[in-house]
């Protein structure tokens, strides 16, 4: 075999080698599940719902929401191998229609399974999550361990809800951006 010929199999055998270990978001189904401010089982703020649903498939229920920040539909997962995650997607007025946005909110609940690159999910204790992430933009944590955690991740947040010092709740958002005024959620 030729020299140059040697040289370019070997160099397609590292990059092969090379990109075989990449997992820039990966199968949504391995962890880590959580991406703190990107991801949760691979959905991102900010998909279609079309695209959340060719993802994650046909939620198990889901209807109408009104939140403290705005109101639309959320598609949620009660089995399966999602279980337990919520989408919310805000509402807007476009020709007088009423059209449903991006997914703009991401919160995963009890039963969820995945956990963070670090382990970190529901049921975990505050102490890992503060091992894990020991800076949060956001704490408000009473004498029982029950309360927020929030961090902010590139303009996302980031939140750990907790009772009795066990995570019951992550959340993961907004696409519309709070305003500064919206705290503890604004990320700048």
């Amino acid at each position: 075999m030729r020299e140059d010929t040697i040289k370019t199999l070997q160099a397609a055998i590292v990059i092969i080698v090379t990109l075989s270990g990449c997992n820039d978001l990966g199968d949504p189904y391995t962890p880590p599940r959580i991406v703190p401010g990107i991801s949760i089982d691979g959905i991102r703020v900010g998909v279609s719902q079309a695209n959340a649903r060719a993802v994650l498939g046909k939620p198990d229920g889901g209807g109408f929401w009104d939140g403290v920040r705005s109101a639309g539909i959320m598609d949620l997962w009660e089995t399966g191998p999602h279980a337990g995650l919520k989408l919310f997607y805000n509402s807007y007025f476009v020709n007088n229609t009423e059209e449903y946005g991006p997914v703009d909110y991401i919160a995963a609940g009890e039963p969820f399974a995945g956990t963070t690159a670090e382990g970190i999910g529901i049921h975990s204790r505050i102490e890992s999550i503060l091992r894990a992430y020991p800076l949060p933009s956001y704490r408000s944590i009473d004498s029982a361990g029950s309360g927020i955690l929030v961090y902010c991740v590139s303009g996302k947040y980031c939140i750990f809800s907790l009772t009795d010092s066990l995570t019951i709740f992550i959340g993961m958002g907004y696409n519309d951006p709070p305003k500064p005024g919206d705290f503890p959620f604004y990320c700048p």
